[in-house]
This record gives C-alpha cells, structure tokens and sequence, in this order.
C-alpha cells in the first residue's frame, strides 16, 4: 500500500477556490491548491455522487457540503440552487 502521507487534504478555502476557477483555469488550480486535476475531478465527482444519493465515499460529506453552498449560492433564473445536472455539465 502506498504511502500517503504527502497527500494534501482539501481544505474548504481549497474547494471553494476550485469552485470559483476551475472551468476556466483547471492547470492554475492544480498547482494553487497542490491537487492534481484528476484529483479535483475526483473530489468533484465524488460530492456530485454524495448529492445525488450514490455514495458515501471518503471525505465526500465535506466536499458534497461546500458544493451545496456553491449550488445554492448560483441558483437559476427561477431563483432554486443549481440543478446538480448543470454543475455535472460545468465541471465534470
């Protein structure tokens, strides 16, 4: 088993900065947030599957919350949070 322990856990500041720039600067938020991209497309999915009842994978609690925020802080003309099928169109 590898070891981990060089790993850097998402903080919410980490998240929420992804949230903001990713779309247009997913490079730049790798090396900001010391993730690479395929780990901030896993981070992603795993709290649009935390969101969406799949799953309950490690973490994703944390990152399903500061998603929620983020879908409730972008609502859609009729005023309701982002549809989690417009967030899985943006950022997956």
């Amino acid at each position: 088993m590898p070891n981990n322990s060089n790993r850097v856990k998402y903080t919410r500041k980490h998240i929420e900065y992804i949230l903001k720039n990713y779309r247009d600067y997913p490079e730049q938020c790798a090396r900001e947030t010391g993730h690479s991209v395929s780990s901030i497309k896993m981070m992603l999915g795993n709290a649009v599957s935390r969101l969406s009842g799949n799953s309950a994978f490690l973490g994703s609690e944390f990152y399903a919350e500061v998603v929620q925020e983020y879908l409730e802080a972008n609502p859609n003309k009729d005023g309701k949070p982002m549809p989690i099928e417009k967030f899985k169109l943006l950022f997956l």
